[in-house]
C-alpha cells in the first residue's frame, strides 16, 4: 500500500499520457472540422498569419454580421484555437440554444465523417459531444473550476448523451492544472470520486454510465468502435480517481488489464474497417 501510495504521481502521469486520446479529442476535431466551413478573406490572411487572437476577432465580427450558424461555428472554433476561454463557453451556449441545433450537428458530423479516416471516426462523430467536452475545458481554464465541476458530475448524473464525457474533460483538467500541488490534486480527486449527487456517490455514477452501454460483442462496424472507445474512456477516468483514492493493488491491476483488453478489441475492430 505504501508503495502504491509512494508511487502516485508516476502512476497518475502515466495515466493521464494514456488517456491523451481524450485530450486530443479536441485537436483533431478542430483539424478536420475547420476545413470544411470555409473562412473569409480576412479571417483566412490571419489564419495564415498564425494570429490567433486576431483571426477569433474576425469571425467575431463576420459572425455578428451574419448571425449564421456557419459562421458561429467558425468563431466558436477559432475561440478554442486562440484560448478565448470566456469567449468559448459563451457562444458554446449560444450554439446549443439556437434553433435547429440538433440539425446543424447531424450536417457537422456527417461532413467530418466523411472527410476523417477510420481511426479518426470517434472524435469526429458527435459534435454535440465535442461542444460539452470543450465547454468543461473551458469554464475550468477561465477560472470557474466550481461551476466546471459542477457541469461535469451533472452530465454525469443526467446521461444526456452517454458518449459524451465531460466528467472526462474535468478529471483531465484537474490533473493537468499547474497551479495545484499533487497533493491537492490527489486530495480533489478522491473527494470526486465518493461525492454524492441524489444519494448516489460518483462512483455510482461512473458505474451506471457504464452499464447503460451495450456490449460491444453485440456491435459491428463504427457503433462497436464507438462504445468501445467510450468505455475505455470511462475506464481510464475511474483509474485515475482510483489511483488517488489509494485502491489496493489488486484492483488497480485488474482496472488496467481491462482497459488493455478494451484497447486490443478497439485496435481489432478499427483494423476490421
Amino acid at each position: 500500500m505504501q508503495e502504491t501510495k509512494d508511487n502516485l504521481t508516476r502512476e497518475i502521469v502515466i495515466t493521464v499520457l494514456k488517456t491523451l486520446a481524450v485530450i486530443v479529442f479536441g485537436g483533431i476535431f478542430v483539424i478536420i472540422s475547420f476545413s470544411l466551413l470555409f473562412p473569409q478573406n480576412m479571417t483566412g490572411f490571419y489564419a495564415n498569419l498564425n494570429m490567433k487572437k486576431a483571426e477569433a476577432y474576425m469571425y467575431k465580427r463576420v459572425y455578428n454580421h451574419s448571425g449564421s450558424n456557419e459562421d458561429l461555428y467558425n468563431l466558436i472554433e477559432s475561440g478554442i484555437n486562440a484560448e478565448n476561454y470566456s469567449e468559448t463557453v459563451k457562444y458554446i451556449k449560444v450554439m446549443q440554444k439556437r434553433a435547429g441545433f440538433d440539425d446543424f450537428c447531424d450536417i457537422i458530423n456527417e461532413r467530418n465523417i466523411k472527410n476523417a479516416e477510420n481511426r479518426q471516426y470517434v472524435y469526429v462523430c458527435d459534435y454535440s459531444a465535442y461542444l460539452n467536452h470543450q465547454y468543461t475545458i473551458a469554464l475550468y481554464l477561465k477560472g470557474d473550476k466550481d461551476k466546471a465541476e459542477e457541469f461535469a458530475i451533472d452530465a454525469l448524473s443526467n446521461n444526456a448523451n452517454i458518449y459524451a464525457w465531460e466528467f472526462g474533460a474535468y478529471v483531465d483538467c484537474v490533473m493537468s492544472d499547474k497551479t495545484l500541488s499533487e497533493t491537492v490534486k490527489k486530495s480533489q480527486l478522491k473527494d470526486l470520486l465518493i461525492k454524492e449527487i441524489n444519494t448516489l456517490a460518483v462512483e455510482d455514477l461512473i458505474n451506471n454510465n457504464l452499464i447503460m452501454l451495450d456490449d460491444p460483442n453485440t456491435l459491428e462496424g463504427y457503433e462497436k468502435l464507438r462504445c468501445l472507445h467510450q468505455m475505455i474512456i470511462i475506464k481510464r477516468t475511474y483509474y485515475i480517481l482510483a489511483v488517488a483514492s489509494d485502491f489496493d493493488q489488486a484492483s488497480l491491476d485488474g482496472m488496467v488489464s481491462d482497459i488493455t483488453n478494451l484497447q486490443d478489441m478497439y485496435a481489432s475492430t478499427l483494423m476490421s474497417l
